[in-house]
């Protein structure tokens, strides 16, 4: 299962790789299901999707159990993030795993410091919830698991690209719009592509 499947990138991964296993995805955005939908043959009968709040998991996959849960970039938008975690292990079978991501301090720390650079900026960095969340109630509920970390370097070849990311980004700020365009503007008339680094912390959670 997938909780917070979005569009399907990890469903598409694992329908590849597990083509006989069961396969469940689940997400708040009837739009994001409609595109899974879309894109999968109507022969994938083992994918099933599931419009809900993850939140609400226990009571749209009655009693199914699992053995693989992943939560990529979505879990940090629980709204009980401990109970949510209780849950996820209830559904596991023995010998499960549980898998998450998502940012961690570093992230994005060129964006960062670019836009700490205007001067009535007042976002200096996002929550680091992988870390300051999630990782302590992961050790209070699972006795074992493991961490990655990962850095992925973004390359935005244009001022439209890189406005584009930042107005869909947490450090948005719509008070220095202006002032952000226009220092987007200076650093493409000097540079080609502006980088900003993703850092990732994945936990492999195991029952």
């Amino acid at each position: 299962m997938d909780l917070g499947c979005g569009t399907g990138k990890q469903l598409f991964s694992l329908l590849s790789s597990c083509p006989d296993s069961e396969i469940f995805g689940l997400d708040l955005s009837q739009e994001a299901l409609q595109k899974i939908s879309v894109s999968v043959s109507d022969k994938n009968n083992n994918l099933k999707l599931i419009f809900g709040n993850m939140d609400n998991c226990d009571n749209l996959l009655n009693s199914e159990k699992f053995n693989l849960i992943t939560s990529c970039f979505a879990l940090y938008y629980s709204e009980n993030l401990p109970l949510l975690i209780q849950k996820i292990k209830k559904f596991l079978l023995p010998g499960g795993r549980f898998f998450v991501c998502g940012p961690i301090e570093g992230n994005n720390s060129e964006l960062i410091t670019f836009q700490s650079q205007i001067k009535n900026s007042i976002k200096r960095n996002s929550p680091y919830l992988m870390s300051e969340t999630i990782l302590p109630e992961i050790k209070n509920h699972f006795k074992e698991f493991s961490l990655d970390t990962f850095a992925n370097p973004l390359s935005f070849p244009s001022s439209n690209s890189l406005i584009d990311y930042w107005k869909s980004y947490v450090l948005y700020e719509p008070n220095i719009e202006q002032e952000f365009i226009e220092k987007v503007a200076s650093h493409f008339s000097k540079n080609k592509t502006f980088v900003t680094t993703k850092k990732i912390l994945g936990i492999t959670a195991f029952v």
